[in-house]
């Protein structure tokens, strides 16, 4: 059975915050487990302690090694969890669905002058022989990127005009198929998992409700 080395040790009983920082395979979910099970010995609640981890996997590992009734979630399902108890409705968009925002943006796309500049930019003279290249699936990888990261820092459209050239092609884009995906997401009550997360804190909570 594995032990705790003395740097697991200190992290495990220190009653301050601690920031575990170590390699892969290195023990960090070991210490985690060591910790809660001190706190639940000490006397804490388990109902009391909350773990989060970023994937349902490790939810599963972590509940399946505490055996105790302690809350472990995944980021994603304590808001889900949080928006629930305080009654907001909400579907949770598919997982290709800003993909197909984007697409369905350029396949829609009617503005010459924006249409003139993507072509100018990747030199094609034709906006149909664009849509089947490379450069077309490489730049929607990359707004579809933008976006999530954008979204998940609690960004908004009026950041992406206050930060960024504005005659730039990219940000062009991006705040256009931002603005649609937004409009789509509100229609059909939808949230994505970065709407999720910053929906359910406290001063959005009040304003949803």
């Amino acid at each position: 059975m594995n032990k705790l080395d003395k740097y697991q040790l200190e992290a495990v009983k220190c009653n301050k915050n601690v920031l575990l920082i170590a390699a892969a395979g290195s023990g960090k979910t070991f210490t985690i487990i060591n910790k809660i099970l001190y706190l639940i010995k000490m006397g804490i609640n388990p109902q009391k302690i909350l773990v989060l981890s970023f994937t349902n996997k490790s939810v599963n590992d972590l509940k399946e090694k505490i055996n105790s009734n302690v809350d472990i979630y995944t980021f994603h399902k304590l808001a889900i969890s949080i928006l629930k108890y305080n009654n907001i409705s909400f579907n949770i968009v598919p997982t290709d669905y800003l993909e197909y925002i984007i697409n369905e943006y350029f396949y829609s796309l009617n503005n010459e002058y924006i249409i003139n500049k993507i072509l100018k930019t990747y030199k094609y003279y034709s906006y149909y022989d664009f849509l089947n290249s490379s450069y077309y699936i490489e730049l929607s990888k990359l707004i579809k990127r933008f976006i999530n990261l954008y979204k998940t820092n609690n960004k908004s459209i009026d950041d992406l005009k206050r930060y960024y050239y504005k005659d730039s092609l990219f940000i062009t884009l991006v705040i256009n198929i931002t603005a649609l995906y937004n409009q789509e997401l509100r229609s059909t009550n939808m949230l994505d998992f970065n709407d999720m997360i910053i929906s359910s804190t406290i001063p959005n909570i009040e304003y949803l409700n």
